[in-house]
């Protein structure tokens, strides 16, 4: 009757300030094991680097990725990471949204470049 989780949602109720604040403690640290995922020794960019263009100065084409494609296995293993994180980022941090958006839509289309980026194998 207090209404303290739904769907995993963990809800803390502020009735004076009219506030709610959701949470999911320990999501994020258990899809990483599940995904045997090591973290990295210094700090690495994901797929959604942005580089900063220079306008004006020369042509700037998009790199074009030519590393071979991934087969259906690792393709799916992609997919399982992006759709775990997919659902934590639309209940609770939707700043990861711009990011699983560039890897979703990289994934279709799955090379080795975009394997190493979302995971360490």
């Amino acid at each position: 009757m207090e209404a303290k989780q739904y769907i995993g949602i963990h809800l803390d109720w502020d009735y004076g300030k009219r506030e709610l604040v959701c949470s999911m403690n320990g999501y994020v640290e258990r899809a990483l094991q599940e995904f045997t995922h090591t973290p990295p020794k210094q700090h690495h960019y994901g797929p959604s680097k942005i580089i900063r263009p220079n306008y004006g100065a020369k042509v700037q084409y998009v790199k074009d990725d030519t590393t071979r494609p991934l087969d259906k296995t690792k393709i799916n293993y992609l997919q399982r990471i992006v759709g775990k994180f997919f659902y934590y980022a639309r209940a609770i941090d939707n700043t990861m949204l711009h990011a699983l958006n560039d890897i979703t839509t990289a994934t279709s289309k799955g090379t080795e470049v975009m394997l190493v980026a979302v995971s360490d194998t």
